[in-house]
């Protein structure tokens, strides 16, 4: 048992280093994506006549940044078997699928560009690591920080505005 668990784990390992099986795996979700894209006519026909529908992979990463998703597309693209194989070949949990699209959508925008998503997908990958969790920490820090030091500043201008204001407000008495 002990060293049927290891064995998992050393492949387990292999698939997550496997840079070439990465980048097949990519090349389908790019297909597969491009084709829903188009068969739920998102793309506009100047996008359209850049990319057939039978387009390569390296034609669509081109284009990647102009290839935007909105939160039902990918929820579409969740329930596609083929896109769930694939999610499931690169060690995504089924959990991590489950709100992919929010997940994904840091800004809240309602929508998230292919290149986006794929770099997400490539985090998404194998089980979450300390180095994970100490990542995002630094960077809440760091954003703490920073509205820190903004509400610092708006402070110091709103006291400076107030100054002013009751300068002129004790000037304008003065005339009048």
């Amino acid at each position: 048992v002990n060293a049927a668990k290891h064995n998992e784990i050393y492949l387990k390992r292999r698939r997550l280093t496997d840079t070439r099986m990465m980048a097949e795996k990519c090349a389908k979700v790019m297909t597969i994506i491009w084709r829903l894209y188009q068969e739920e006519d998102l793309a506009s026909d100047e996008l359209r006549q850049k990319l057939p529908y039978n387009a390569s992979p390296q034609d669509i990463s081109d284009h990647a940044g102009e290839i935007s998703m909105p939160k039902w597309f990918v929820e579409k693209l969740c329930k596609v078997q083929s896109f769930k194989d694939i999610m499931r070949d690169l060690d995504v949990s089924d959990e991590d699928q489950l709100n992919l699209f929010d997940t994904m959508d840091v800004d809240c925008s309602g929508d998230i560009d292919l290149e986006e998503f794929l770099l997400c997908i490539v985090s998404l990958r194998g089980d979450p690591r300390r180095a994970d969790i100490v990542g995002v920490r630094l960077v809440l820090r760091d954003v703490q920080a920073t509205v820190q030091n903004l509400e610092r500043r708006m402070m110091s201008g709103l006291n400076k505005q107030q100054s002013a204001i009751r300068k002129l407000e004790s000037h304008s008495t003065l005339f009048t």
